[in-house]
């Protein structure tokens, strides 16, 4: 890309790095001790809300979902044509920056605020409703089995993030337009033949969003209708399908692995290797990153059995807490090249084509690099970690007062206290690119 997806160095802190350290740490300390004291009974075990008037349920209802799916088809369309035929180099071709930025980027605070807004606006379930005609009634499907769960969301986020964090030409136009055009080929197929189900259990995107959008204020009632709701009510309602947790750890150690792309241990590592050994080193790495967040989750988790009052573990019933972390790191990584970069996409806009078009006035304009300044950037990093932790603990210890037995409330959260001090110590290092 023109602007890569990493942050700035630890020149950019508005404290030293063991300051932050210390009161991020001593952060989740208070917060940890002060809901021991004041939070005695679960508060968000159901996710009951306020009804939205009728308007709005017809605003958010099916069939605005599908007028506006039909509408991204065709911006769908748009985008592939740019990609497809737009010119060659990043740096005149808008279309890696809207896939990269404007999608991958802008799903998050999007979904934050309005919900699973993917699954309202997936040009893909358009292209599959056009394409379940022409499948025989004999191969029709009614969604995947349930024991498949999300498995295959991993795979197509896993994809995805190969691509943007490893491959060495993700930022190239056709490499776009390729990846692009085969997700909606495999997406619009399999909903095609497995039916709208599909896309709640494979497309990572729409899982991405959905996984997300439990963090919103907006959510549907067992009845179906749009409701307005405590965040962290919807944050504890979020099921738990077979490979949800695998979705979770994915996000999150990928954001990890991001970081340590940008320290110097692994400019020193990968330097002076060739290219199939960076692919090949860059893809174990991402790897071990995944499997390392999952490992020490899932090693919390067994500890945190032993005071369980239940038989069938705590794994599954604590995997929502992980969501505002993936948040938090996400807006941390990614805020400044959301800044910066996003305003590439809406320059290149004016020309998709390299045809010397000012679509929109904007084709002689360039980035404002004011628009804010390196010390906001820095505040907002460690707010988003911080923050994305903090929340996490809350909703863990909402939840372990349900789980746990009364008498170990407080012991038995220590696992994950540890857990959590020990990802925000490790996001902040690498935040800072140590």
């Amino acid at each position: 890309m023109i602007l890569t997806h990493g942050l700035g160095d630890r020149s950019d802190l508005p404290v030293p790095v063991w300051i932050a350290l210390y009161v991020a740490v001593g952060v989740l300390l208070f917060s940890f001790l002060a809901l021991g004291l004041l939070w005695r009974s679960s508060r968000f075990g159901t996710e009951d809300g306020v009804v939205l008037p009728r308007w709005t349920q017809v605003v958010v209802g099916e069939r605005s979902s599908h007028i506006a799916q039909a509408v991204a088809l065709v911006g769908a369309v748009a985008f592939l044509a740019v990609a497809w035929f737009g010119p060659t180099s990043v740096a005149t071709n808008p279309a890696p920056t809207w896939l990269y930025v404007w999608v991958w980027v802008g799903l998050v605070p999007c979904s934050l605020l309005l919900g699973p807004v993917w699954r309202f606006l997936n040009p893909v379930r358009a292209l599959a409703r056009l394409l379940r005609r022409a499948v025989p009634s004999r191969l029709r499907r009614s969604g995947l089995p349930a024991r498949v769960g999300r498995w295959p969301a991993v795979a197509s986020l896993g994809v995805f993030l190969w691509l943007e964090l490893v491959f060495d030409h993700s930022d190239e136009p056709r490499v776009v337009a390729g990846f692009v055009t085969a997700y909606v080929l495999v997406h619009g197929i399999g909903g095609a033949v497995a039916g709208p189900r599909w896309f709640d259990a494979a497309d990572g995107l729409e899982v991405y969003s959905a996984t997300i959008g439990r963090l919103a204020p907006w959510g549907r009632s067992e009845d179906g209708e749009a409701i307005v709701r405590h965040p962290l009510a919807g944050l504890a309602a979020m099921p738990v399908p077979p490979g949800q947790i695998a979705v979770l750890c994915t996000l999150l150690g990928s954001t990890a692995f991001d970081g340590v792309t940008r320290t110097s241990f692994w400019g020193d590592l990968t330097r002076d290797l060739g290219r199939p050994d960076y692919l090949i080193t860059g893809t174990l790495g991402l790897l071990a990153a995944i499997l390392l967040v999952a490992g020490a989750y899932q090693l919390a988790m067994r500890a945190t059995d032993v005071f369980s009052r239940y038989a069938d573990g705590t794994s599954q019933a604590f995997a929502h807490t992980m969501v505002p972390i993936i948040v938090g790191y996400t807006v941390a990584h990614y805020f400044s090249f959301a800044i910066f970069q996003g305003q590439v996409g809406a320059i290149l806009a004016s020309d998709p084509f390299g045809r010397g078009w000012d679509l929109f006035g904007s084709a002689q304009a360039s980035i404002d690099y004011l628009v804010v300044s390196p010390r906001t950037i820095a505040v907002v990093q460690l707010a988003a970690v911080v923050c994305g932790h903090v929340v996490g603990v809350v909703a863990a210890h909402d939840r372990s007062l349900e789980e746990l037995r009364p008498r170990s409330v407080a012991v038995g959260q220590l696992p994950y206290l540890l857990l959590m001090v020990g990802l925000t110590s490790t996001g902040l290092v690498l935040l800072m690119g140590l």
